[in-house]
């Protein structure tokens, strides 16, 4: 379910504007919360701390929208009108997981949840964002507000937009404001965070029967056992190919734990018949956020998880927890450079030496260069100051990263489900966030395998108290959560993490079924018409050619931008 709204900017604005709902869908919520001064609607899956939703109504009435947008957790819009002010005033949840889209012209402001919505707007003349895509082909996603067209913006992150005459906006949560100065040892704090993360996971387990991610890592069974330890009915899936971990070992749970699991194999018929047009509802459903490469979750949609409300998933949870280091498709190299305090001189080298900017037109590169330089240097001028680069990185991460890489995944499966994430507990980060255990606190790019092995422990010690039986459950970095909890267990873990070096296997690294994947859709990218003002199509012709292979995440991440450009502008491609 969207909503949309337009409203006249030539007079004052009187009386409340119409808002529009699209079609109700079986999982969504729609509010209406009447006040003595006005109205909220909350749209979506709120996650409210208790059963009695009045008493945080009434922090809307009083008009604390951060405050509320604290306490209340989950995916959903709030959309909230001041009668006595004439004051409208819309948001996301925290950090803007789902994004909230604009278009502002002399006399006209319309708002919607939806990008679609806003491209059908009549007697606009529409152009491309060309700065967009500089930061789409450098960063894989815009770095802050930007959509592909330069009329339609999104709200900032953790901030309220609001109409009264005119438009602004208010920022409503500096996450920064929870740092501290000396964070309480981790040590000392498991016991703590651990009750404090059941606590706050057990709002997040629906009544209903739902599904629930199950990969060969810590963050989906750590959610699962509390969803156990409540005896609620649940279902998991996972998705890659027979031989992949994440399929294999959630199979091996289930056999030892009496789940049913649900895998998506990613094989040569899924290639062959599926890919391709999944992968293209999922770039436009996203809004061209999201790239083809990961079809599989719409995918998803219609087999796996066609006949659940809920899915219940491990997001957010290692990002959280554990010190970003590795450059892939949620953190570019390029990104992590931007907190190391280069020069301008220095970036701009490391910005025209990009795999990256060679998929753009050069004369797009030569043209924005300079305005992206300046919104980055304006951005990284305003942090705090005092802060190290690991803390101004996590700035970013929470406000910028988790919206840009989570965000797609989350606009697409909220067509058909209500998403729940349980690390994305804003009382829980909170807590976190005067420990030592959060990934705030490590060295930039902590590299020791052994400073950064702390959030596992945090993972055992969660299972410990709700579902002791998967201690014994291997992980698939080869040992077992229980090595966490042992005084031996360190050297049993050195030696997973030992084996799992000299075989060689590289963390983020690119599985065989995405290469496939694209090598079978060649004929068809070859279609895509290249604008250009925006793309260097005698680069693309050479990549068609092998030399995608030395440079697919790029590869995939500029075709998907290509794509989704001749779907909005004047070119007609047919998806089907």
């Amino acid at each position: 379910m969207d909503f949309y709204l337009r409203i006249d900017k030539s007079g004052r604005l009187l009386a409340a504007p119409e808002i529009i709902f699209s079609e109700a869908d079986n999982h969504s919520t729609l509010e209406f919360v009447q006040h003595k001064n006005g109205f909220s609607w909350i749209l979506g899956d709120p996650v409210y701390p208790s059963l009695d939703r009045k008493t945080f109504h009434s922090i809307l009435e009083d008009g604390k929208f951060g405050k509320f947008i604290r306490a209340v957790d989950g995916f959903y819009f709030l959309l909230h009108w001041n009668e006595q002010k004439k004051q409208l005033v819309i948001s996301s949840s925290m950090f803007n997981i789902l994004p909230v889209y604009y278009l502002s012209s002399n006399n006209l402001l319309i708002i919607s949840s939806s990008f679609d919505l806003l491209r059908q707007t009549e007697a606009v003349e529409w152009t491309p964002d060309e700065q967009y895509y500089l930061e789409k082909a450098l960063f894989y996603y815009p770095l802050f507000t930007r959509t592909p067209l330069k009329q339609i913006n999104t709200v900032p992150s953790n901030h309220l937009l609001v109409y009264q005459d005119n438009l602004s906006f208010s920022r409503h949560t500096h996450i920064s404001d929870y740092y501290v100065e000396n964070p309480v040892p981790w040590t000392r704090s498991l016991d703590h965070l651990a009750e404090m993360f059941i606590e706050q996971a057990r709002k997040f387990i629906p009544v209903a029967p739902f599904c629930a991610t199950l990969t060969g890592g810590f963050d989906g069974r750590t959610s699962i056992s509390v969803a156990m330890e409540m005896n609620r009915s649940f279902f998991t899936y996972s998705y890659g190919s027979e031989t992949s971990m994440d399929v294999k070992i959630p199979l091996l749970i289930s056999r030892e734990m009496g789940i049913t699991h649900k895998p998506l194999i990613l094989d040569k018929t899924y290639t062959k018949q599926h890919f391709w047009k999944n992968g293209m509802e999922f770039l436009t459903r996203s809004y061209g956020l999201g790239n083809i490469s990961r079809a599989h979750y719409y995918y998803a949609l219609q087999t796996v998880l066609k006949d659940t409300r809920y899915l219940v998933s491990g997001n957010f949870g290692s990002e959280i927890i554990r010190s970003m280091k590795v450059p892939g498709v949620m953190t570019s190299a390029l990104l992590f450079n931007l907190f190391e305090n280069p020069d301008r001189s220095q970036l701009r080298k490391q910005i025209l030496a990009s795999a990256g900017t060679k998929y753009l037109s050069p004369n797009l590169v030569d043209r924005w260069i300079d305005p992206l330089l300046d919104e980055i240097y304006d951005y990284l001028s305003n942090l705090p100051g005092h802060l190290s680069a690991n803390k101004r990185f996590y700035i970013y991460l929470f406000e910028e990263v988790f919206s840009k890489y989570f965000g797609p995944e989350i606009t697409v499966q909220r067509q058909f489900l209500n998403h729940r994430a349980p690390f994305l507990s804003f009382r829980f980060i909170e807590v976190l966030l005067k420990t030592g255990m959060a990934g705030v606190y490590s060295e930039y790019r902590e590299n020791n395998p052994f400073n950064r092995y702390h959030g596992q422990v945090l993972y055992a010690h969660i299972l410990k108290r709700t579902a002791p039986g998967w201690l014994d459950l291997p992980l698939d970095r080869g040992y077992k959560p229980r090595y966490f909890l042992t005084p031996a267990g360190p050297i049993q873990i050195a030696l997973g993490f030992t084996i799992r070096k000299l075989m060689k296997k590289k963390p983020g690294a690119i599985p065989d079924y995405s290469i496939e994947n694209t090598e079978a859709s060649l004929p068809e990218l070859q279609k895509i018409p290249l604008a250009p003002e925006l793309f260097n199509p005698r680069f693309y012709e050479q990549q068609f050619h092998e030399s995608w292979r030395t440079d697919q995440m790029n590869f995939e991440n500029m075709i998907s931008a290509a794509i989704y450009q001749s779907l909005i502008d004047e070119y007609s491609y047919d998806i089907a």
